[in-house]
């Protein structure tokens, strides 16, 4: 019995090692989390949704997905994130048969910044997946004192493959982006009482096809 339960523990921390993606720990990043102490006053504003196929055939098994942004001037770095586990539940503004979501306005210092890593993650007991890009890549954006940049709405999806038993298994995820103004314009005011739809701009990042993998 003992070597029974000395096998299936051995066992557990195979699958941990295996299916942990791309290397594992997420590198610690200055300002995770930093957003909300930002100041509006001389501000501008990110703006935009993100969430994640919920149910389907092509459902995302993965309960965190982050896109992280940071300042070209300063490196100073934030995430935007949409999460549903059992400790955090972003809230869900938006949602369909197939999609989920959640809508953001968040202040930003004015200048030049960048999307620089996307990354997804996925807990069940003594199994973690955590898939991220191991090379930043720069994906470009503006931010103006007193208006908005609008990015588009981030749709996160699993990308399939197989594990060393044969099992379908997920491989890593994108980010499907898309215009969807009209509805996060809506949604926005209705949840931020300062938003103004007419200091916003659309500024959906140009995505170059080197970043397919990440990006659709």
């Amino acid at each position: 019995m003992r070597s029974f339960e000395k096998a299936r523990h051995l066992l557990a921390l195979i699958l941990l090692m295996t299916l942990v993606g791309c290397g594992g720990t997420i590198p610690v990043i200055k300002g995770e989390g930093a957003l909300e102490s930002v100041s509006s006053i001389g501000a501008g504003f990110v703006a935009g949704s993100i969430g994640k196929v919920h149910a389907g055939e092509e459902r995302s098994p993965f309960q965190s997905q982050y896109i992280w942004i940071q300042s070209q001037e300063s490196g100073e770095a934030f995430r935007i994130a949409f999460v549903q586990n059992d400790v955090w539940k972003t809230p869900v503004d938006f949602e369909t048969e197939t999609i989920q979501g959640s809508v953001f306005w968040m202040p930003l210092p004015p200048g030049d910044y960048e999307i620089f890593r996307v990354n997804y993650e996925f807990t069940g007991g003594p199994v973690i997946q955590r898939f991220y890009n191991e090379e930043p890549f720069s994906i470009p954006f503006t931010i103006s004192e007193g208006r908005t940049s609008y990015l588009g709405q981030f749709m996160g999806n699993v990308t399939w493959g197989r594990s060393l038993l044969g099992t379908k298994t997920a491989a890593g995820g994108y980010f499907e982006l898309e215009n969807m103004q009209e509805r996060d314009f809506e949604l926005l005011s209705a949840k931020y009482s300062d938003f103004n739809a007419e200091s916003a701009d659309v500024a959906l990042p140009i995505i170059p096809p080197e970043l397919e993998a990440f990006f659709r």
